[in-house]
């Protein structure tokens, strides 16, 4: 396979190779640059991603899939106060289940619909023109690569122990 990777390859870094390596400070930076872009819509980022994770995946939209799925990925009581927010601004509902009388759905309303394709058209240009700088060619192995790693991260936070604190 073309994208196989040899283990020789994949050695572990030595600490200055790492730290040279690191993304730590390229994630800032995107998150910084997406907040930005966000912001001009009027709405916190995490209303912003949970308003369009929604929009994409409404089969998934309810509280807890939004909070520890693929979604917002934050605490069930801080997704509470996201969906307050998008049913205080008329952009989405909570809704009976069809079948679990203890499970609410979230459906879009009109309103949050058209905010959510306007915000979902900004970002794909937003990223569109972030891309010109990459030859067309190398997108796809880009993400793909990047999708590895994000992968790999997940693996690795799922057998995380916590550290221990530390003594006083």
């Amino acid at each position: 396979m073309k994208n196989q990777v040899s283990k020789e390859q994949t050695s572990r870094l030595s600490r200055p190779e790492l730290e040279q390596c690191s993304l730590l400070s390229l994630l800032r930076r995107i998150q910084r640059e997406y907040a930005m872009r966000i912001q001009r819509w009027g709405l916190p980022m995490h209303v912003a991603g949970t308003l369009l994770e929604i929009h994409l995946h409404p089969e998934t939209a309810e509280p807890s899939h939004l909070a520890d799925g693929d979604g917002a990925g934050v605490p069930r009581q801080t997704m509470t106060f996201i969906l307050d927010s998008l049913e205080r601004r008329a952009l989405a509902k909570r809704m009976a289940h069809p079948v679990d009388r203890r499970r609410k759905i979230i459906r879009l309303t009109p309103k949050g619909s058209k905010l959510a394709q306007q915000i979902y058209e900004d970002i794909l240009e937003f990223e569109a023109h972030g891309l010109e700088v990459v030859p067309s060619c190398e997108a796809p192995v880009m993400r793909e690569r990047i999708t590895r790693y994000i992968e790999a991260l997940i693996e690795q936070n799922k057998v995380m122990k916590r550290p221990s604190k530390p003594k006083e």
